[in-house]
């Protein structure tokens, strides 16, 4: 009996622990004076994942659209730089993730990770690879096919490591 209680004991410990924490962690508290806090861009439709470009533009994903759109010198271009077909929005499904190859733009190569609804009547998610050129994307490879997708915990978050890879 005892070696049963042991457990319960040790989790009840640690369950209070998470909830102080969670308290503690989500409570309300004074502004900080030294962060002024404002928006950068209004009126987007659901970004979810930016990319910084060497050059200053900001590429960012459009989850319901499937659209990479960017920012440049403070302002959304009026042209997309690439719309992704076929991208699924059902759930926690859509564009999810966005990375641009380490050497961008030297290596004009801008990532994508979407949830595809294939014609064919498949669902998966993907990654994708758009050539950049200029503003826009002019071709589209896939790199990783069929992920499993489901309607929610699709993750998405792309990105390359220190050493490039």
């Amino acid at each position: 009996m005892r070696r049963l209680l042991l457990p319960i004991a040790a989790a009840a410990v640690v369950l209070v622990i998470l909830v102080a924490i969670g308290l503690w962690i989500t409570r309300p508290g004074p502004s900080n004076p030294a962060v002024d806090l404002e928006p950068y861009m209004t009126d987007l439709d659901w970004p979810v994942a930016l990319a910084f470009a060497p050059d200053g533009r900001i590429f960012f994903a459009e989850r319901f659209t499937g659209t990479i759109r960017i920012i440049r010198d403070g302002a959304v271009l009026p042209l997309p730089f690439y719309t992704l077909s076929n991208t699924a929005t059902s759930g926690e499904q859509g564009l999810l993730g966005l990375a641009l190859h380490p050497d961008f733009p030297t290596t004009p190569w801008v990532y994508a990770y979407h949830t595809f609804d294939d014609p064919s009547g498949s669902l998966y998610n993907r990654i994708v690879r758009i050539r950049a050129s200029g503003d826009n994307g002019t071709s589209l490879e896939v790199v990783l096919d069929r992920i499993p997708a489901g309607s929610v915990h699709n993750s998405g978050v792309i990105a390359f490591g220190p050493d490039g890879t």
